[in-house]
């Protein structure tokens, strides 16, 4: 993570982790990826839409995961070197 000088929970209220359990680099990334994902465009954009009209219902407040909510304690509590 990040080296941070700003300790307040203001900072901490603003900041959401999320964990991706996968990432595509160099002879780690699948062959034609972005060709296959090309053909999933509508449906990703079609996800995309449902979840935004969901967050509108939800007046903007996105859902904390616990990995998320884990995360960022660990985060907080790593950086914090009063303690």
């Amino acid at each position: 993570m990040s080296r941070i000088r700003n300790y307040t929970d203001g900072l901490f209220r603003r900041v959401n982790i999320i964990k991706l359990a996968s990432q595509f680099f160099g002879d780690y990334a699948p062959p034609h990826l972005i060709d296959k994902s090309k053909g999933e465009l509508y449906a990703i954009s079609s996800r995309a839409l449902d979840d935004l009209g969901r967050l509108i219902n939800r007046v903007g407040q996105f859902t904390k995961p616990q990995s998320s909510e884990t995360a960022k304690a660990t985060w907080r509590a790593d950086k914090n070197h009063v303690e």
